[in-house]
């Protein structure tokens, strides 16, 4: 056989495109065809839609078992996952690894979940997985720049500088100084103007790097495989064809000129197979008319493909990232020379195959696997005909044919059939009509309908049980009885959320480790127990030891809840058996975790809330010390000795009793002066509130007595009047005076008379 290229000789790019080119065009004749087909009917029944051999006149329902059997799988399945603390936790390697394990399973799982939409990623992986034989999803790291303008308005100059300097790469874009017309004129003190406050209108332009690992969900119809491939890691090509805007090609650094000469479609790259023309089936109802008129909008498809190569000619092939475009598969091109390999878009891919794809029944030896439409769609076909085979009868039983004497009767009156109408005849209605009756035949089909459920059951796993929907389901039945058809019903959901988790979510963790590992590049800072940790993954060793927790949060929480709640019981049993619990059945150690597995059944999350751990630090150095108090106590000792310990024990009794005795007596003295002080104070103010009130008065009949006999006189002596008043406010004074210091020394005198405090 002839070798493609000499020993040690590199590929040109003319050959890269070559070899990537028609792998490409190989990949998607194989995918374009029965698979496409197979997985655009598949959501043609997921949407009920008809099948194509509806009559006219007749019925046309569509039952819905492939959406029934998706819809009531996919709870199930999501919670075997989202209800799990971890979906996929690192197991320490060694002794000195518990730590690094811990935290790498909590930041894989704060990137999956937080910094991507884990759920709704996580949601559209399975979905596709059971709808469309298998679910990709796309892992990679990616350096981005986001840019976004704000607009402010009514600024001051401080507030501007504030904002650009409170975070990194924010800038003015454009600004507009003006005075605040607002603000009164002021004027100096030689009655010239003073300027009045600046204020700032501006356009603030932000600028931020992302750097960050990107988990999302790829279209089926836009991945393409090998044709001879195994597995996602078997096989030469992978690859995801996409539609890109005009704009963001160009921002990928492609070259601008070779974007804009691309086709927006193509007979390869088109993107117009059965399978995308059934997903968006809308698009093509109501299809684009008329010429992009912006063409950044245009859009443009690209394969980013990773193939095996060898790039150097050493006889060793390496994955290989290479972009191509267009109709005719051409190598792209950066637009900045110094990027990829002389400017062309390929470069050797030292990260992890950025693919991962599950599917629920995995074939031996092939890369695609079957979906519930392969295992239930012809049951919903079976099942529609039946049914409208049913509804045609009911139709016909309803409004069965008439057979009718030719010239005897009124053709038009025949063919209006309305509520009492009239028809007429030329004779007796029952010789010249007769009807021809249609032999209902619903009951010999409805134990057919029965067997196609039945048949759907056992091929998916989904049974009425399950769904709280079987009509034959009686009092008499048991509880135990129902979990057993339960379970039975759900090995097969368990099985598939098994394989999911061990062919899908363990590889798509363990592809954001090694992401981890190799890109980031500072410290980070995620919840760990309720606590903020910090965590540097660029000291991380990667681990290939992981455990799934798929079953966890599977089972109803009512089942757990009884088996730990029947645990506990045993375990307690056993600790009385055994005289504490220090072994060797049961130790502090497995009555926490089976505290801890219950707490979580009940929907809790950190048990150590509520449980502290019997070999932490805190409970070990507690435990030590009840044990040397134990063994104190054990120690025998001299009879005197123990006597003459009890009898200081009693004395040491009597005086803390004789103490707080006397402390209480002291604190009641204390209450009892503390309430005969305050009475005497508030009767002396009574008193002297009493004797004011008495004074008032006294000084109010002095001074109208004063009043008149001045008013007598003053018409007389008008001096006599003035030296009458003045002694009179002399003589009020006086009388004030004399009256306060007698008061105030009947007061001392009553608070000498006030027994001492002790």
């Amino acid at each position: 056989m002839a070798k493609r290229h000499a020993d040690n000789e590199e590929l040109s790019h003319s050959d890269i495109e070559t070899i990537v080119g028609h792998e490409v065009l190989s990949s998607v004749g194989y995918i374009d065809g029965t698979i496409s087909r197979e997985r655009s009917n598949a959501l043609k029944y997921y949407r009920q839609e008809q099948y194509g051999n509806e009559q006219d006149g007749r019925s046309k329902v569509v039952t819905g078992d492939l959406l029934d059997t998706v819809e009531w799988m996919m709870p199930q399945i999501m919670r075997v996952f989202m209800a799990a603390e971890h979906i996929v936790t690192f197991e320490p390697e060694n002794r000195d690894d518990e730590e690094a394990a811990e935290h790498k399973s909590n930041y894989v799982h704060h990137v999956f979940m937080r910094d991507n939409e884990g759920f709704q990623v996580s949601y559209d992986w399975i979905k596709d997985a059971l709808l469309q034989k298998n679910g990709i999803i796309k892992i990679y790291w990616s350096e981005t720049e986001e840019s976004w303008s704000t607009r402010h308005t009514g600024l001051t100059e401080d507030d501007v500088a504030y904002m650009l300097t409170s975070e990194p790469g924010v800038e003015v874009a454009e600004q507009r100084v003006y005075e605040d017309r607002t603000v009164e004129q002021q004027v100096d003190e030689f009655g010239m103007p003073m300027p009045r406050p600046m204020l700032v209108d501006c356009t603030l332009r932000h600028t931020r790097e992302i750097k960050k690992i990107n988990v999302e969900g790829v279209p089926p119809e836009e991945f393409l495989i090998s044709r001879e491939s195994r597995s996602m890691e078997h096989g030469r090509l992978k690859a995801h064809r996409k539609r890109w805007t005009v704009s963001e090609a160009i921002a990928m650094g492609f070259k601008r000129d070779q974007v804009l000469s691309l086709a927006e479609t193509g007979s390869y790259y088109g993107l117009s197979n059965a399978e995308h023309t059934a997903r968006r089936h809308q698009e093509y109802e109501y299809p684009r008319t008329g010429a992009v008129l912006d063409e950044s909008t245009r859009e443009v498809v690209l394969v980013e493909a990773y193939m095996d190569l060898d790039l150097d000619g050493d006889n060793r092939s390496e994955l290989v990232q290479v972009w191509l475009g267009g109709s005719s598969h051409e190598l792209m091109m950066y637009e900045d020379e110094t990027e990829g390999t002389d400017g062309y878009a390929y470069e050797a891919f030292g990260d992890p195959l950025p693919f991962v794809d599950i599917t629920p029944i995995r074939m031996p030896h092939v890369f695609f696997g079957r979906s519930m439409f392969d295992l239930v769609g012809d049951l919903q076909l079976i099942h529609s005909t039946v049914l409208r085979q049913m509804l045609d009868n009911a139709y016909l039983v309803n409004n069965e044919r008439t057979a009718i004497w030719e010239g005897k009767v009124d053709l038009s009156d025949m063919l209006t059939n309305r509520p009492g109408g009239v028809v007429r005849t030329q004779g007796p209605p029952g010789e010249v009509i007769s009807g021809m009756p249609v032999q209902p035949i619903g009951q010999m089909l409805f134990p057919l309908l029965e067997y196609i459920e039945q048949q759907r059951e056992g091929r998916s796993g989904v049974s009425r049980n399950a769904q709280g929907m079987d009509p034959e389901m009686t009092t008499n039945d048991t509880a135990f009885g129902l979990m057993k058809l339960m379970a039975a019903g759900q090995q097969r959901i368990e099985l598939i959320a098994r394989l999911f988790a061990e062919t899908g979510f363990k590889r798509a963790m363990l592809a954001i480790l090694k992401l981890s590992i190799a890109h980031q590049d500072k410290e980070r800072e995620i919840r760990l127990n309720g606590e903020w940790v910090p965590v540097d993954p660029r000291y991380w060793q990667v681990t290939y030891d992981m455990s799934t927790e798929v079953g966890l949060g599977y089972e109803s929480a009512e089942q757990e809840m009884l088996s730990i709640n029947s645990i506990l019981l045993d375990q307690e049993k056993i600790i009385q058996f055994q005289g504490g619990a220090q072994g060797p059945l049961v130790t502090l150690e497995n009555v926490h975790e089976a505290l801890a597995v219950k707490t979580k059944a009940a929907g809790l999350k950190r048990p150590q809330r509520f449980f502290t751990d019997p070999t932490s630090e805190e409970m070990m150095a507690m435990m030590q010390q009840q044990q040397q108090a134990a063994a104190q106590q054990e120690q025998p000792q001299d009879a005197a000795l123990v006597l003459a310990q009890g009898q200081i024990q009693n004395d040491q009794q009597k005086i803390r009793v004789d103490a707080m005795k006397a402390q209480a007596d002291a604190q009641d003295k204390q209450r009892a002066h503390e309430m005969a002080l305050q009475k005497a104070q508030a009767d002396e103010a009574f008193r002297i509130r009493e004797m004011e009130l008495k004074y008032d008065i006294e000084r109010e009949k002095i001074a109208a007595n004063l009043d008149m006999k001045a008013a007598e006189i003053e018409a007389n002596d008008e001096q006599n009047v003035v030296r009458l008043q003045a002694q009179a406010d002399l003589q009020r004074e006086k009388d004030a005076e004399t009256f306060v210091r007698e008061e105030r020394g009947r007061m001392a005198a009553s608070l000498n008379q006030l027994p001492a405090e002790d």
